[in-house]
């Protein structure tokens, strides 16, 4: 959440991103499957528009995370496209899950 909130302060749209995808797979390992999914598809949506791979930092944590990312990808549920999600809608979706996944019980 932090990455986030830091790359917000920039212009930097493309690493936000990547802070966004590394969120996605958070999201998925603690159990919110839905928002991980929606979060994914907007955020692939976002970086093919603008032609940026938001996975690229994943490389240099070693293969055993890659190989770990592709098989939460593969669980995740297919979402149909709904349009474009706005920019400031993807970052409320994951700071809003985020925020609620780490609310004490």
């Amino acid at each position: 959440m932090r990455a986030v909130a830091a790359f917000e302060q920039q212009p930097n749209g493309s690493d936000e991103l990547g802070a966004l995808y590394a969120g996605v797979f958070a999201l998925a390992v603690l159990g919110a499957r839905d928002t991980a999914a929606r979060l994914h598809a907007a955020v692939t949506d976002h970086a093919e528009r603008g032609g940026t791979d938001p996975g690229r930092y994943m490389r240099f944590a070693g293969p055993s995370l890659e190989d770990r990312v592709k098989r939460l990808l593969a669980s995740i549920p297919p979402v149909a496209s709904s349009g474009t999600m706005a920019w400031a809608e993807m970052v409320t979706l994951f700071t809003g899950a985020a925020a609620t996944l780490s609310a004490p019980s």
